[in-house]
């Protein structure tokens, strides 16, 4: 090992780099701080190990990260991919739309297959929606189906997504755990407003009545298309 004594070391040239390079496998230390010798990927971030060892790595940003964002237009179906269990262990879906077709219901549908399908056999899903749209009471309606929905009963609309001038719907979706040996299940906060002057919030609870790793949903109206916007965001399984 080669030792330099000196208060300052100076490049000659002006305006030049001043260089370091060790021989062969060496490492550069300074003030006992050990240096990577090769450069990481785009946007990574220099760690410590504690010991003195320095080393690139993935950016932490906190405890979620911002998986994808999307606009949609005149859409029938909304597929929603992207989930990573190596690095999220839950995800939150923030939505606004506006449908082609007045009264129609939000439909919710997973994908096993990273999206590649949709599961929506006539009992693949158990969900119950409770809507307050101005009926004396809120109406709770259970049942299981091919999806999980927004609906007031068997055959009546939930009104939730409507057409008129200024008329549109927001939601949240919280997913957690898809990829666990259990059944899926899934919470979303919906609100719908008419001109009419009435503001309709509900909540939708359902469950993929199957013990398979949820890697995709998809949104859909129950009736024509939809036009609005998203943002996908996963929860990290570590905060560095």
């Amino acid at each position: 090992m080669s030792t330099i004594l000196t208060n300052a070391v100076t490049a000659v040239t002006n305006n030049s780099n001043l260089t370091l390079l060790p021989n062969g496998t060496g490492k550069i230390v300074i003030d006992g701080l050990t240096y990577p010798i090769a450069d990481g990927s785009a946007n990574q971030v220099v760690k410590t190990n504690g010991s003195g060892v320095l080393s690139f790595t993935d950016a932490g940003g906190g405890g979620s990260a911002v998986i994808a964002r999307a606009t949609f237009s005149t859409q029938t179906a909304v597929p929603i991919t992207g989930f990573d269990s190596s690095k999220y262990d839950a995800y939150k879906i923030y939505w606004e739309m506006t449908p082609s077709t007045d009264g129609a219901d939000l439909r919710y549908r997973t994908s096993t297959n990273g999206g590649s399908s949709y599961d929506s056999g006539s009992s693949d899903y158990r969900w119950r929606h409770i809507i307050n749209d101005g009926s004396s009471p809120p109406v709770d309606f259970t049942a299981d189906g091919p999806e999980g929905r927004t609906t007031r009963g068997a055959s009546n609309g939930g009104f939730l997504l409507s057409a008129g001038t200024g008329e549109h719907a927001v939601g949240e979706v919280t997913i957690i755990a898809p990829d666990s040996t259990g059944y899926t299940q899934i919470i979303a906060d919906n609100l719908g407003f008419h001109t009419n002057g009435i503001v309709q919030y509900s909540k939708l609870y359902f469950a993929r009545l199957s013990a398979a790793d949820v890697d995709a949903i998809q949104l859909s109206p129950s009736a024509g298309n939809i036009t609005g916007r998203y943002v996908f965001v996963g929860i990290n399984k570590t905060v560095t």
